[in-house]
């Protein structure tokens, strides 16, 4: 199974790599990081007008575990930073995380990236189609193989810019600009302080079962959706003081929050254009 199309990051001992000033265009992998790919405590440092384009993760053979991260991939403990004029643009991933996927990893964003027009395939009924601009999650519940047992830890996504937008992507299933998935006891540490995530969609034919009392207006988690994906756990990392969040007004949930966990308090963010600015399902 091929890694990162374009780039495949180094691992632990080994130093960084430093991406600046370059074009990844049309690159594709059979597994996950259609055009980059980090693992293993590696560190990968992208900026200086780099661009992220048209690249695709293939083989949905499993949705956990390949076909993620359409224009980056970061896992078990991978260490990424996007900055100074990043853009991902137009990328596909088969399964998950269309632009970008942070799995039991950390990944910062600031001053300036963009993050848009990127797709999350998947499969929506078998709920493996999330994250059309950024997906968020841990390893462990996948089942206790190695990289569960090694890298037992948060997926970590650090955004702390007025300049960081995440926008125009799209998934079939939950969380077009941004998807976070948690399994006790780690969770996704999520923060997007200042970020704008805009203007993102999905299919509105997988979210019918969302919907006001009346049953007769679909809801659609297009902005930011999260979910628990093993156990019941209380979150206490997801934070979305000052993010800018809108999208459509006639469908659109700002954030969406499913099954069997609570957010510490009710989200703190400046909605814009929505149908509903949270909901909340148990």
């Amino acid at each position: 199974m091929a890694v990162g199309g374009g780039l495949e990051g180094p691992i632990a001992p080994l130093d960084y790599i430093d991406v600046d000033d370059c074009t990844f265009t049309g690159c594709s992998a059979s597994g996950n990081g259609g055009g980059l790919y980090t693992t293993i405590n590696g560190n990968l440092i992208i900026g200086g007008n780099t661009v992220i384009q048209n690249c695709t993760a293939n083989n949905y053979a499993d949705g956990q575990i390949e076909g993620l991260g359409g224009a980056i991939h970061c896992s078990a403990g991978g260490v990424l930073t996007l900055s100074d004029n990043t853009l991902l643009k137009d990328n596909v991933a088969a399964a998950q995380g269309g632009g970008l996927s942070v799995k039991s990893s950390c990944a910062t964003l600031n001053n300036n990236v963009t993050i848009q027009g990127n797709h999350a395939e998947g499969n929506a009924a078998g709920g493996w189609a999330n994250g059309g601009g950024i997906y968020v999650t841990t390893c462990r519940y996948e089942g206790m193989g190695m990289a569960a047992i090694i890298f037992d830890s948060d997926g970590v996504l650090s955004c702390n810019s007025s300049s960081v937008s995440v926008k125009n992507n799209t998934a079939n299933r939950w969380g077009g600009g941004l998807y976070a998935g948690v399994y006790a006891p780690d969770s996704s540490v999520v923060e997007t302080a200042g970020t704008s995530i805009i203007f993102d969609s999905v299919s509105v034919a997988s979210n019918y079962a969302l919907s006001y009392a009346s049953g007769s207006i679909p809801l659609c988690p297009s902005q930011i959706a999260t979910e628990n994906v093993g156990n019941g756990t209380t979150i206490y990392d997801l934070d979305f003081q000052d993010t800018q969040i809108s999208g459509n007004p006639n469908s659109d949930i700002g954030i969406f929050q499913s099954y069997s966990y609570e957010i510490t308090g009710i989200p703190n963010y400046v909605p814009g254009a929505l149908k509903s600015n949270y909901l909340s399902l148990p």
